[in-house]
């Protein structure tokens, strides 16, 4: 009798503990750093299960498509600008209610051959700049993220 309301026990305390996952789907304004200035990247995030599937716009690269994880409050995202000059982000954080946070790593691969003259991704810099915007390199720039849900 006691082994039959031990297990009952633990049953009802496994069922009772809730799962948690951050909520995340919605649109979301993320705001990061660049050599030209503040950028910014307006995603819609759809989830499906700890899948999530990622459009949007940047501000200066235009349409971003991507896709990303969610495990409990830890978001991985990846977004590729769709247009000529494709430059890439990966976005890793934390989920806080309506505010994300974390760090970028540039993707420099996803650029397709140097687009028209062999600038930037971002903004024209005809003597081969910065992926991410500016000349030369991005050393001096944070790579912290933030986001807040619209």
């Amino acid at each position: 009798m006691r082994k039959v309301l031990f297990l009952l026990a633990v049953l009802v305390f496994a069922v009772s503990v809730p799962v948690y996952a951050a909520d995340v789907d919605g649109n979301w304004t993320v705001n990061m750093a660049g050599r030209r200035g503040a950028e910014t990247l307006d995603l819609e995030i759809k989830a499906g299960g700890n899948d999530l599937t990622i459009s949007g716009t940047h501000s200066s690269m235009g349409d971003v498509t991507g896709s990303g994880t969610l495990n409990g409050d830890a978001i991985v995202m990846t977004v590729t600008a769709t247009g000529e000059r494709k430059l890439g982000y990966k976005l890793e954080g934390t989920v806080t209610g309506d505010k994300m946070s974390g760090t970028r790593e540039i993707d420099r691969s996803a650029m397709s051959s140097g687009g028209a003259r062999g600038g930037d991704a971002a903004g024209g810099n005809a003597r081969g700049g910065d992926a991410a915007g500016g000349r030369g390199d991005m050393s001096s720039v944070s790579n912290e993220w933030t986001a807040e849900r619209k």
